[in-house]
């Protein structure tokens, strides 16, 4: 290991010194110790307005935060309520409009995935509702067909069986679609 050296005035050691003692220390350690603690200081976690999923308590003033409620994330399962993140800063006016908006953009970012998943149900319930008349005029048909036996009309049937399975594909393609849109989730829950 290289040695360092480095000079320092006679009232910098003292309080060098004094702060080794105070820690149990030797002043070689002690300096040695604190050029390592700064070196791997962690950098702190910027805060997340996030909805809570769990039950957790407010980490300043112990109040249950809610499960569906939103606070403030400051990692490893802490956190704060809304109330003591925006006492914490110091403009309150300014942080509370800013919590405010976060919390509007998680509604809004839920309400349009909502709306999505209502739209896909609603479209697959119109592909269901084609596939089922297809099914009746093709039955029809058939009918029709083994009356009259014509070729032509023969064909006309093996044409509408084909769109309504290609029809049915794209249901089963789109209703499995959907259930992985589903699991994937819309807001961010710890």
């Amino acid at each position: 290991m290289p040695i360092v050296s480095f000079r320092v005035n006679k009232e910098e050691k003292e309080k060098l010194e004094k702060e080794a003692k105070k820690n149990g220390k030797t002043l070689s350690d002690f300096i040695k110790w604190k050029l390592f603690e700064a070196k791997h200081e962690e950098k702190p976690i910027a805060p997340k307005l996030l909805i809570n999923k769990y039950n957790r308590k407010c980490m300043k003033c112990g109040r249950k935060i809610a499960i569906g409620e939103a606070f403030m994330w400051v990692g490893s399962n802490t956190g704060l309520c809304l109330d003591c993140y925006v006492q914490s800063l110091g403009d309150k006016a300014l942080a509370s409009k800013y919590l405010k908006m976060r919390e509007l953009t998680l509604i809004i970012r839920e309400l349009k995935e909502q709306a999505n998943s209502l739209a896909d149900v609603i479209n697959e319930a119109k592909i269901y509702d084609i596939i089922k008349k297809l099914e009746e005029i093709i039955k029809d048909l058939k009918d029709y067909f083994n009356t009259f036996r014509e070729e032509q009309a023969r064909k006309i049937y093996e044409k509408l069986e084909e769109v309504a399975k290609k029809l049915e594909e794209i249901y089963i393609y789109h209703k499995i679609k959907s259930k992985k849109k589903k699991r994937k989730g819309s807001l961010t829950y710890v």
